[in-house]
């Protein structure tokens, strides 16, 4: 479900918050770098063409994607996700999703197109045959 931030949502399930689409990137693999900001304004000011920038659980955060030695400039370092490989491609899209789940919710097994990252802010993520929790 798409839900820019700030949107009212209902209090639990999973939201595509953010999209970049038109990347170009010239290797096979990147990395995902998350930061947080004082400000949207900051983090808008630090934001490359492959960055993200949404305002969620209070806080401003900037993703960016690229390769592990570039991340940006500025916040506070959150996070590097990756490597993410890459499937050959002309461009491609990033969408970030930001997931409330109540203690014991599952979901159902499924894929997304592309590679996946995961950023857990409290609780924890198990995966296995049961999906992901």
């Amino acid at each position: 479900m798409d839900v820019p931030s700030g949107e009212k949502r209902p209090e639990f399930g999973c939201f595509n918050v953010g999209v970049a689409t038109g990347l170009h990137f010239s290797q096979a693999s990147v990395y995902w770098h998350l930061r947080a900001f004082p400000s949207r304004k900051a983090a808008e000011a630090a934001k490359s063409a492959t960055g993200i920038v949404v305002e969620e659980d209070g806080r401003v955060w900037l993703s960016e994607f690229g390769p592990r030695n570039t991340a940006p400039r500025g916040g506070e370092a959150i996070a590097v996700v990756g490597p993410l490989q890459l499937p050959a491609a002309k461009s491609y899209a990033a969408v970030l999703s930001y997931a409330v789940m109540r203690p014991g919710d599952n979901s159902w097994v499924h894929t997304h197109a592309g590679p996946e990252g995961w950023y857990v802010l409290t609780g924890e993520q198990l995966s296995g045959d049961s999906g992901w929790r």
